[in-house]
């Protein structure tokens, strides 16, 4: 997605909510608690969103600093953070320090209110390495306070956002986000996940890894308990519908899309569906995702191929035919739109056209004997990036 255009969406979804943008605080301490600048960030970020808070989160915060040209990981001075606020179009930017060693940390957050640039009082949490969620837990609900707000829930309310995952795996997470190596990125989740098994954002960001990779099997294993966090759920369930395709498992992608259409729907998502009950199938449910989905979205060639392929199975052959014209021209010279188009236009009694059609498949190594004994099912186009609006 283009940057001006998320940036858009995201102001347009901040609108009616007060958001913050939590920058990592400064390490006053030792190297070896580096971790807890993105981990204190990371989780106080993840806390203070409840009803009519919102707070960018770290991949949403990086991308603002590239487009910033900013370094991601290197100190950032107050008036580079208040461009990037003012550039998320965010309320309040959120910036500190921490010190002290694990027997003992002192974490301290200051608020900056960017309509009036005025500065709120800071807002303070102290106590061992081993009571950092609970720490994270203060700063966050007094973060909403400093602020001027007041927060939807009581504090013993509040508590039981605390983050429940423990350090250790907590740090082999940000281990893992902090890296640049992706072997080393992998190794630090796989760490993260069996220091905590159903760790569900390592088990996310390990399927995304597999998913990535081509590797469906393993994406499977790690993303379906991934969907326990309300947060990932939408990703993952669009990323084991793909991959739930691919292994042939109709079905299942079908009940995957069907359960983020019916929250987002999105032309990736309902192309995708179609795909799912096309391989079922249900033609007449098909196609009513992909009509929705070519609402959605008329210019994406995924969209309109398979609606030919439909249409083609149906055997409405004047709407074939039209459709895989599209196709052909949009994107010329694939085989098997224009063996489809041939046989579209033979059934049309345009049988010069067709031998064109089917010559042009030949010339590019098209064998139609073969392509008559596959599956044109088989041909759709799946919609594989998940679409974050």
């Amino acid at each position: 997605m283009g940057f001006v255009f998320w940036f858009l969406c995201l102001s347009a979804a901040q609108a009616a909510d007060v958001n913050f943008l939590i920058f990592p605080p400064e390490n006053q301490a030792t190297a070896a608690l580096g971790w807890l600048a993105e981990g204190i960030a990371l989780s106080v970020s993840e806390q203070i969103q409840v009803p009519g808070v919102k707070a960018l989160d770290r991949d949403e915060r990086l991308e603002l600093l590239e487009h910033a040209d900013l370094p991601p990981g290197l100190p950032l001075s107050m008036a580079s953070m208040i461009r990037v606020g003012q550039l998320a179009a965010v309320d309040y930017v959120v910036t500190g320090s921490y010190s002290g060693t694990p027997g003992g940390i002192n974490i301290t957050l200051q608020v900056l209110d960017l309509k009036t640039m005025r500065k709120g009082g800071a807002v303070s949490a102290s106590g061992p390495l081993s009571f950092l969620s609970q720490m994270e837990n203060e700063l966050a609900f007094n973060l909403i306070s400093n602020a001027g707000l007041d927060p939807p829930v009581s504090r013993e309310a509040f508590k039981k956002r605390t983050r429940t995952v423990p350090n250790s795996a907590f740090a082999a997470l940000i281990a893992s986000l902090e890296s640049t190596n992706e072997e080393d990125q992998v190794l630090a989740l796989r760490r993260a996940v069996n220091l905590h098994p159903s760790y569900s954002e390592a088990q996310f960001r390990l399927g995304r890894y597999y998913y990535d990779s081509g590797d469906c099997e393993s994406a499977i294993r790690y993303l379906e308990p991934a969907r326990r966090r309300p947060a990932r759920y939408l990703e993952s369930q669009f990323l084991l519908g793909v991959c739930y395709l691919k292994k042939d498992l109709a079905a299942e992608a079908a009940r995957s899309f069907a359960s983020i259409v019916s929250a987002r729907p999105s032309a990736a998502a309902l192309n995708n569906l179609a795909v799912a009950e096309l391989r079922r199938g249900d033609y007449a449910v098909a196609a009513e995702h992909l009509l929705e989905a070519q609402r959605l979205s008329r210019s994406d060639p995924a969209v309109l191929l398979n609606l030919a392929i439909l249409r083609y199975l149906q055997g409405n052959v004047e709407a074939a035919r039209s459709l895989l014209e599209q196709a052909d021209a949009l994107q010329p010279n694939r085989p098997r739109v224009l063996y489809l188009l041939s046989g579209a236009l033979e059934a049309c009694g345009e049988t010069e056209k067709a031998d064109e059609a089917l010559a042009r498949a030949r010339q590019l190594g098209a064998d139609p004997a073969a392509l008559e004994s596959e599956d044109p099912r088989r041909w759709c186009r799946l919609s594989e990036a998940f679409d974050q609006r």
